[in-house]
């Protein structure tokens, strides 16, 4: 791995922190703001602020400037670009997590019907084959417990 593709991956892996991409997405729409106007806006102290924005210094990805006794913060070019990569695979991420979520969702539906469906075909052939009338009765009741209680759990 080469020097630049090191580089590009730490600071891709330091902007990926959701603290520190909080912050650059702040800096994004506000160009220029000091650490108390930072703290204030995320409900941070001034430590922990200035904590993320010394790691981010340090990949280069903002920059600070003294105007009077202020030191004011900003994206660089590159904090820009690394941004707009992270902002660009979310929704390939978004996507692919739906898609996992609605196949947990359809696995669930059928587990739903299916267990309390065998439940009741299973009392209704018992109380059929020994005699016992009141087998299904007694099968639709757990059915309907059972589903219930899948409902809550999957």
């Amino acid at each position: 791995m080469s020097d630049v593709e090191r580089r590009y991956l730490e600071a891709l892996e330091s902007a990926s922190d959701i603290n520190r991409y909080r912050i650059l997405s702040l800096l994004k729409d506000n160009p220029t703001l000091s650490l108390k106007s930072i703290a204030r806006t995320l409900g941070w102290s001034r430590q922990m602020t200035y904590h993320h924005l010394e790691r981010l210094m340090e990949k280069r990805l903002i920059q600070s400037r003294e105007v009077g006794n202020l030191k004011i913060y900003s994206l660089t070019e590159y904090g820009r670009k690394i941004l707009d990569v992270i902002n660009g695979s979310k929704p390939t991420i978004i996507v692919e997590m739906g898609r996992e979520e609605k196949k947990v969702r359809k696995t669930s539906s059928i587990v739903e019907m299916i267990v309390p469906t065998g439940i009741f075909l299973y009392s209704l052939l018992a109380g059929f084959l020994e005699n016992k009338m009141l087998y299904p009765l007694g099968g639709l009741l757990i059915a309907i417990i059972s589903w219930y209680v899948l409902r809550r759990i999957l």
